[in-house]
């Protein structure tokens, strides 16, 4: 596919065994690049790194709060002690949660955009200095069709609010 040796990824939300973020590691692994596993879900995370451990990868599980600008910082100063560099970021970690606007409270929308929206700023933010410094990055925010579609399949309309 594409040789990523020598390359670093983070990929938040990487840590639920049925989510995306789990299957981009993998193969970013299998492509060679050494992946940061980064979930508030630390067993998930501890169970993806065994697995690309024992595929023969590297990898270096985190626990992170997309929503938490210390712990998005902690998340990049623990990269770079591990590997040094940090090559890419995939947005991956969000939230959703099917309810009508109805019946939708302001501490339902404000979590899912504190997750799907300034997790996504935060972790950016964060990285955006070492790239600068390395001069290169790249940085992949993963979005959703109910940004074009609206809810009701994926979750409510603060779901696709936050990902538009």
């Amino acid at each position: 596919m594409f040789d990523l040796k020598e390359r670093v990824a983070i990929i938040t939300g990487s840590g639920s065994k049925k989510g995306i973020g789990r299957t981009i590691a993998l193969t970013l692994a299998e492509q060679g690049a050494a992946v940061v596993i980064a979930d508030i879900n630390f067993d998930g995370v501890q169970d993806t790194v065994n697995e690309i451990k024992e595929g023969g990868g590297k990898a270096l599980g985190i626990e992170l709060n997309v929503t938490s600008k210390d712990s998005c910082d902690a998340m990049v100063r623990k990269t770079l002690e591990e590997f040094g560099r940090i090559d890419i970021l995939i947005n991956n970690a969000g939230i959703s949660q099917k309810v009508t606007v109805q019946d939708m409270t302001l501490e339902d929308i404000t979590k899912v955009f504190n997750v799907n929206m300034f997790g996504l700023f935060l972790c950016t933010q964060a990285v955006l200095e070492t790239m600068k410094d390395q001069k290169y990055g790249r940085i992949i925010s993963l979005s959703s069709v109910s940004a074009k579609r609206g809810g009701g399949v994926f979750g409510g309309p603060h779901y696709s609010a936050s990902k538009a």
